[in-house]
């Protein structure tokens, strides 16, 4: 009798897990996915990935962690250990500190976020608004910033919560402060202005500019008038095309780009977020290793991959975030993308509808890698105390 209880429990222990594998197998090809095999790389293969939940800084996800819908996959339970923060702009990958540095305009804030460690200092500078913040290159505390209208030396060493500034030049004796900043393939350093602005919020048209400092950043060259607020900007691989928004003529721009000069000449409009019927309006660049282009939506929720040649949408990533505001590929191979996001102004209603607004979102082993960031070399004598 016992054997025979033995041979029926072994018998009902197959069929059970028969039934089980069955069921994994049948759920696998409905969804045609391998059993538990769920990627970051999966959320960006669909056409539209709706991540309804936020993968910010996001450690690790579980197969649990993940659910289904009719348009591709949304994560649950997201790590939310840095945000919100008002208005995140222009970060930038320092590979030998491992860390993104990156600055909260309006607040006048710098930060320094290591997502390998989870560490994250900020230091207050002064009262103006920044809008860049980039490391001088063959140092280890010093970088570029903007500073209201001008261009400024900080001197901060990631950790403490004091820093030091020296405001070094006006970047236009006209201009109302400045909005971007990045370094070319030249080394010239290419600054982006905003036009001035109300107490209402209404913003003067076509009063901005675009200009690329020297190494000195006494010799300066105006290479864009007529520009109402200059945002993201990227170059391709080769050096040849420069790639430019404008966030309120609602487009993205390429240009031929002289490496010798800095001069930009045949201008193209490669895609009009009117015309393309698109939410918000496109403010954040990065440029991965495709040479494609990476734009965010400010007030439009979503990130698009856009090709400059063909001005094709070629991938969307929706967030539970309004204020879309920059974006930056980071970590050791550069195949770690992030995302930034604002709660600047947001409505009650904005918050409820969009609750991590204000949040950065991390998505680890990214389907495609990005360039390093270039740092700005500046002449000797700005490096003495």
């Amino acid at each position: 009798m016992a054997n025979r209880n033995v041979i029926i429990g072994a018998v009902v222990t197959v069929i059970v897990a028969v039934v089980v594998i069955i069921g994994i197998v049948i759920w696998s090809k409905s969804s045609n996915k391998p059993p538990f095999a769920l990627s970051h790389k999966e959320f960006v293969q669909l056409n539209e990935v709706p991540i309804t939940s936020a993968t910010i800084w996001l450690q690790s996800v579980a197969s649990s962690q993940a659910t289904r819908n009719g348009q591709g996959f949304s994560l649950t339970e997201p790590v939310l250990s840095l945000g919100p923060i008002e208005l995140p702009k222009a970060p930038h990958w320092k590979e030998s500190t491992s860390s993104i540095y990156f600055v909260d305009v309006y607040q006048s804030v710098v930060h320094r976020f290591n997502p390998i460690t989870k560490e994250h200092k900020t230091a207050k500078v002064g009262n103006e608004a920044l809008a860049f913040i980039i490391p001088l290159k063959n140092t280890t505390d010093k970088f570029i910033i903007s500073y209201g209208q001008f261009l400024a030396i900080l001197t901060w060493d990631g950790n403490s919560e004091k820093a030091f500034y020296r405001a070094i030049v006006s970047i236009d004796r006209d201009v109302y402060r400045a909005n971007e900043g990045k370094v070319a393939p030249s080394g010239a350093l290419f600054v982006g202005t905003h036009s001035p602005q109300s107490p209402n919020g209404d913003v003067q048209k076509e009063a901005a500019g675009l200009y690329a400092f020297y190494k000195d950043l006494r010799t300066s060259k105006k290479l864009l008038n007529n520009v109402t607020v200059s945002n993201g900007m990227g170059w391709s691989k080769d050096a040849k095309w420069f790639y430019y928004i404008d966030s309120l003529a609602y487009t993205v721009d390429s240009f031929s780009y002289d490496i010798e000069t800095d001069e930009l000449t045949n201008r193209k409009m490669i895609i009009d977020f009117r015309e393309a019927n698109i939410p918000g309006v496109p403010d954040g660049m990065a440029v991965d290793s495709e040479d494609k282009l990476w734009v965010t939506s400010f007030n439009g929720h979503q990130v698009l991959r856009i090709d400059p040649v063909s001005g094709e949408i070629m991938e969307k990533i929706n967030l539970d975030a309004l204020r879309i505001t920059s974006a930056v590929f980071a970590g050791p191979q550069l195949s770690d993308f992030y995302i930034t996001s604002g709660d600047y102004q947001n409505t009650e209603e904005e918050t409820k509808k969009y609750p991590h607004s204000g949040y950065f979102y991390e998505l680890k082993d990214f389907k495609v890698s990005g360039r390093p960031g270039v740092e700005f070399e500046i002449h000797p004598s700005f490096l003495n105390d």
